[in-house]
C-alpha cells in the first residue's frame, strides 16, 4: 500500500513536519475530493450525489506527505485505505497514525499553540473522526469479511441483518442473505483468508488502543479521545471471525484481550481473535512493538495490579525517538547539560 518508513521521513532537518499547507492548492483539492459530489438539480433533472473517489483521495494524500506531516491528511488517507482495502487498509492506516503521533507529536499540524496553553482540542477533534458514524463506523460494518466464488462476499452488516430473522427480508437494493448462506461462504473460504482478516482486525484494535493511551498521556485522560464505538465494532468483527475459524477446526491462540467482553451480541459463534505469534528473532521496531504489546497484555490480564504495563507503554513511546528526544522526554532538565557535553552538532 505504501512505504511506512518513507512516509515517516522528516520533511527537512530544520522543519521536520514541514509547513502548514491548509491554504495550499493541493491540500484544498484533497479536502474537496474527500467530500464527493452532493446531489444537484440541473433544470428538471436530479443528479444523484457521488461518493468520494477514494483511490484518488489515497493518491493525493500520499502526495502531500513529503511536504507536510498533518493529522488531517493522515485521517483522510486512513479513511481512503479503509474504503479501498477494507480492514487491511484500516490496519495500515492506524499503524501509520500511531507512528506519526509518536515521532511528530511536538510539531505535527495542526500545531499546538503555546499562547493557548497548548490546547489540544483541534487535534482531538480530528482524531475523533475515527468514530464518525458515516465516514468510519458504517464503512467498517460494510468492509468485506469473507469472499466465496460460489456464495458471494459478506460483511458485518450482512451478518447482523441476517441474524435478526430466520427468514430473509427484502431491503432496498437487494435481498437480505440467510445465515446459512453466509456460513457456507465462510466454509468455502480458505482458513488462511479468514485468519488473515482476523489478524488485520487484531492489529486495528492494538493500534487504536496504543493511540488512545499515547494521546491520553500527552493531553490527560480528561481531554483524550474516546474510541469506544470503533473498538467495540472491531471486537464484534473479531468475535465473528474467531467463531468461523473454530468452525474450520482452528485452535484458539493466545489473544491480546478478551474480545467477547462488552462486545455486542452477534450470531452465535464464540472465540477470541488471534494475534501474530511472537517472532523467533526481533529484526525490526515493529517486532519490538509486538513483543511489548504481548507482555503488556499478559500483565493486564493475569497481574492487573502490576505497574509493569505502565512502564512498558512509556517505553514503547521512545522507540522511534533519537537520544536527545528520549532525554528530553525522560529528563528535560538534562538536555542542556547533554548539549554542553556533546558540543555543537555540525551538519555533514
Amino acid at each position: 500500500m505504501f512505504d511506512l518508513k518513507l512516509l515517516l521521513n522528516p520533511v527537512s532537518e530544520e522543519n521536520p513536519s514541514g509547513p502548514n499547507l491548509e491554504y495550499d492548492a493541493a491540500y484544498t483539492a484533497l479536502s474537496r475530493a474527500t467530500q464527493g459530489k452532493p446531489e444537484q438539480e440541473l433544470g428538471e433533472t436530479l443528479v444523484s450525489a457521488e461518493p468520494p473517489k477514494w483511490d484518488e483521495v489515497q493518491q493525493q494524500s500520499l502526495g502531500l506527505f513529503p511536504r507536510t506531516k498533518d493529522l488531517r491528511v493522515t485521517t483522510w488517507l486512513l479513511s481512503a485505505l479503509l474504503h479501498t482495502d477494507g480492514l487491511f487498509g484500516l490496519r495500515e492506516g492506524l499503524h501509520l497514525l500511531r507512528e506519526l503521533l509518536a515521532v511528530y507529536w511536538q510539531n505535527i499540524h495542526p500545531q499546538l499553540d503555546p499562547d493557548d496553553k497548548n490546547d489540544p482540542t483541534e487535534r482531538i477533534n480530528i482524531l475523533m473522526l475515527l468514530t464518525d458514524p458515516q465516514l468510519m463506523l458504517l464503512s467498517v460494518r460494510e468492509a468485506p469479511l469473507v469472499y466465496s466464488k460460489v456464495f458471494g462476499r459478506f460483511n458485518l452488516k450482512d451478518i447482523l441483518l441476517a441474524s435478526r430473522s430466520e427468514h430473509a427480508k427484502a431491503r432496498p437494493g437487494g435481498q437480505v442473505s440467510e445465515m446459512a448462506t453466509i456460513n457456507a461462504a465462510f466454509t468455502d473460504a480458505s482458513v488462511e483468508a479468514i485468519q488473515g482478516t482476523n489478524d488485520a482486525v487484531s492489529g486495528c484494535i492494538d493500534y487504536m488502543q496504543d493511540i488512545e493511551a499515547f494521546v491520553a498521556e500527552k493531553v490527560g485522560v480528561k481531554y483524550a479521545p474516546n474510541f469506544k464505538d470503533l473498538l467495540e465494532l472491531l471486537k464484534e468483527i473479531g468475535k465473528v471471525l474467531s467463531d468461523q475459524l473454530r468452525r474450520h477446526g482452528v485452535k484458539e491462540k493466545v489473544s491480546t484481550e478478551e474480545t467477547q467482553v462488552n462486545a455486542p451480541s452477534v450470531p452465535s459463534l464464540s472465540a477470541q481473535p488471534s494475534l501474530p505469534a511472537v517472532p523467533d528473532q526481533i529484526t525490526s521496531r515493529e517486532d519490538v512493538f509486538r513483543v511489548l504489546d504481548q507482555v503488556i497484555n499478559y500483565y493486564t490480564k493475569y497481574e492487573p495490579s502490576s505497574p509493569v504495563p505502565l512502564l512498558l507503554k512509556r517505553s514503547k513511546q521512545l522507540i522511534y525517538k533519537d537520544f536527545m528526544e528520549i532525554l528530553n522526554d525522560l529528563v528535560p532538565t538534562g538536555v542542556a547539560q547533554a548539549k554542553v557535553i556533546c558540543g555543537p552538532q555540525t551538519k555533514e
